[in-house]
């Protein structure tokens, strides 16, 4: 079934599915991807797609998509929006328990 919504501009991108980088035509209407077509020109896929690459763009569309970053203090404690400088700069809580002992 075709797509009744009409896209008003075509950007070249990567799928962010896998990481494969298949080449895609993400299809846009305002800031809404409205189709994906494979790129036939993409090194990748050469014009082919998965069935996830090609239909997996509605997570980008969700109305709960995070759009800033978290972070947390302890798994305890809730999530908190902040700024991408601050969650840049703000170590993980426990990255001291992932380095190795030296002695």
């Amino acid at each position: 079934m075709p797509n009744p919504i009409k896209p008003e501009k075509s950007v070249i991108t990567t799928c962010a599915y896998c990481g494969v980088g298949c080449g895609f035509k993400a299809e846009t209407r305002g800031e809404k991807i409205v189709r994906m077509i494979p790129w036939k020109e993409g090194k990748a896929n050469h014009g082919h797609s998965c069935i996830k690459g090609r239909f997996a763009y509605d997570y980008y569309n969700a109305p709960d998509r995070v759009l800033t970053p978290l972070i947390r203090s302890s798994i305890n404690d809730p999530w908190k929006s902040v700024s991408w400088q601050e969650a840049l700069i703000t170590p993980p809580a426990s990255s001291n328990a992932f380095r190795p002992n030296s002695a």
